[in-house]
């Protein structure tokens, strides 16, 4: 394609393939708003094949003059109500992929085709060929395309832009996930009406005080792009709004939400972003970094810029310095932060919602001198004498913390109830210590006097002498001292378990011990052996157990228990070693 010197404004090529954009992903913002520009009413930005970003809109398209003119580099047709009005968007992609193709079709017209070989102009960058040269070169001719099956001549009007092959180390940047987290923070997308329910309002109000907000359904292969917040939950119900006027213009209006809980709010949902005609300016830090004290982002909104006047710059990061209107708008936003620090700190400061919850805490854990601590404080809290923030944009939301206080406060004297009930109640760790201990006198008086050697602590670990008095007693029926193991071998008359080695689908260790894993098969079924089968067919040999007094009874009914519990925690603890399908039998 030829260009000539009124194709090429002031901005230098290099701004184009390098140094305009501090992110690669604005590329897809710039072709956005070329949507929004052209009233596209859809816009839907998909992968193809893994390589390819395509965008495709619905808007007014371009016939054959306003497709040349769209390709002038750093001049515009646009005027002041469109959104993109550089001239340089439809070459934003030239950084990022090896080739543009843009395919466009207006009502009564042809459909054209055009490509922008982004390699050559790489290439040729750095060589001494002029600027119109390099543009020659790397450029195509427009071609008139056959109407397809489903064009209309009459009717049909589209833009496709496909950047084909984007570069490798964009690759990464380039995901789908990250082109959504984009999409979703930047561009003019609606409030999901099914997860923020606040939002019909807002933009009630956004539409009253006159925001140029684009009606438009923006996808990603096929998914609705909704911007953020995605909840009502962290937030009260008001909706804080603002406005910031410059003598007498109303420069820009302000939405807020904030937080109910006394912390600051997470990604997504947290940060003031500014926006023009829906198009995000900057991120969160752009307002944040305004107030030079020391912020908490415990809210979410929108400060909408509607003044012509002020006017964004190149790479959409912040607002151009050129007009006073916006060190004035700079310095109302910075004022009106440190009004929203300042309810935070009256908030901090009067509503005890942590405290309430490390109480119900403790309380739980029967912790009660820790949960009348944190009771205590929460009471300081709630009856502390605290001037509210001064600016009467704020004052609305005071109702619903003094709400969000008495629902505390009636918190706070139901949990002082519970505390004085528990003061009543033995707690259930006591109740458990109590059943120990209860336990522990019922066990024969060597092994009883064995474990109360041990402090209360180490009652609740088994101690390397917990057995002494089994093997003791075992060493006085055999008439020798030994290991336990010897000792219980020359009692019963047994040598060894037979081990099946590396053949079992339980363990107890990560590893698994052969020997032991085996020997703790045979102690389960020993166990039944010796309890379950006596008691059904070999009568004789429970007989100690029927002379034994009721009392008796009752002790080793408790031991029997107590083993069972013992052994039915050892195999739900036991690891799998080999699975079941692999196990042979």
């Amino acid at each position: 394609m030829k260009f000539d010197e009124n194709k090429i404004g002031p901005h230098l090529i290099n701004i184009i393939t390098s140094g305009l954009y501090d992110g690669n992903l604005n590329c897809v913002r710039e072709y956005v708003q070329n949507s929004v520009d052209a009233k596209a009413k859809n816009i839907n930005v998909s992968f193809e094949n893994g390589m390819n970003l395509v965008i495709e809109d619905d808007g007014t398209g371009m016939d054959l003059n306003e497709l040349e003119n769209a390709l002038n580099v750093g001049i515009s047709n646009k005027n002041e109500f469109n959104v993109g009005w550089r001239g340089i968007g439809i070459w934003s992609g030239v950084s990022v992929c090896e080739k543009i193709v843009i395919i466009t079709k207006k009502k009564n017209s042809g459909k054209y085709r055009i490509e922008i070989d982004n390699n050559k102009i790489r290439k040729e960058i750095n060589n001494t060929n002029s600027i119109l040269k390099i543009l020659e070169n790397s450029t195509t001719d427009i071609s008139k395309l056959s109407l397809g099956r489903d064009d209309s001549y009459l009717d049909g009007q589209f833009t496709i832009i496909r950047l084909e092959r984007i570069l490798r180390p964009q690759k990464d940047i380039f995901e789908s996930e990250n082109i959504k987290e984009y999409l979703q923070k930047v561009t003019p997308a609606s409030f999901n009406p099914n997860e923020f329910t606040l939002g019909s309002k807002i933009e009630n109000y956004l539409q009253q005080k006159g925001v140029a907000f684009p009606k438009v359904n923006i996808k990603l292969e096929d998914e609705t792009i909704y911007r953020p917040p995605y909840t009502t939950e962290p937030f009260f119900e008001k909706v804080i709004t603002k406005d910031f006027i410059v003598g007498d213009k109303l420069v820009a209006v302000g939405w807020i939400l904030s937080s109910q809980a006394n912390k600051g709010l997470k990604s997504p949902n947290k940060g003031i972003f500014f926006k023009k005609k829906g198009f995000t300016i900057g991120n969160e830090n752009l307002v944040k970094n305004l107030y030079e004290g020391s912020y908490n982002e415990w809210q979410f909104g929108e400060i909408h810029v509607i003044s012509n006047e002020i006017v964004e710059n190149a790479a959409r990061n912040q607002f151009e310095l050129n007009s006073g209107l916006v060190d004035k708008l700079y310095e109302q936003v910075s004022e009106f932060i440190g009004s929203l620090d300042s309810l935070n700190r009256y908030q901090s400061s009067k509503v005890p919602s942590s405290n309430i919850s490390n109480a119900q805490k403790y309380l739980n854990e029967g912790n009660i001198k820790s949960a009348e601590h944190e009771i205590n404080k929460a009471h300081e809290k709630v009856t502390r004498v605290k001037n509210y923030p001064k600016d009467p944009d704020l004052g609305p939301l005071k109702k619903n913390i003094e709400k969000k206080i008495q629902t505390d406060t009636d918190t706070l004297k139901q949990l002082k109830e519970q505390i004085q009930k528990s003061k009543a109640s033995p707690s259930k760790n006591k109740i458990k210590k109590d059943r120990l201990n209860a336990t522990i006198d019922s066990l024969p008086d060597d092994i009883k006097k064995s474990i109360k050697r041990a402090n209360s602590k180490g009652r609740l670990i088994p101690e390397i002498s917990i057995t002494d008095p089994i093997r003791e007693m075992l060493a006085e029926r055999v008439g020798h001292d030994d290991e336990i193991k010897e000792l219980t071998q020359e009692a019963y008359g047994w040598k060894d378990v037979r081990i099946n080695k590396g053949n079992r689908i339980l363990t107890l260790g990560d590893k698994g011990n052969d020997a032991r894993d085996a020997r703790l098969g045979l102690l389960i079924y020993t166990f039944h052996d010796i309890i379950v089968n006596p008691t059904k067919h070999e009568k004789k040999g429970f007989e100690w157990f029927n002379s034994c007094s009721e009392e008796e009874k009752l002790d080793v009914m408790n031991e029997i228990y107590s083993t069972l519990g013992l052994m039915h925690r050892l195999i739900k603890n036991s690891k799998e070693f080999k699975s079941k399908k692999d196990h042979k039998k």
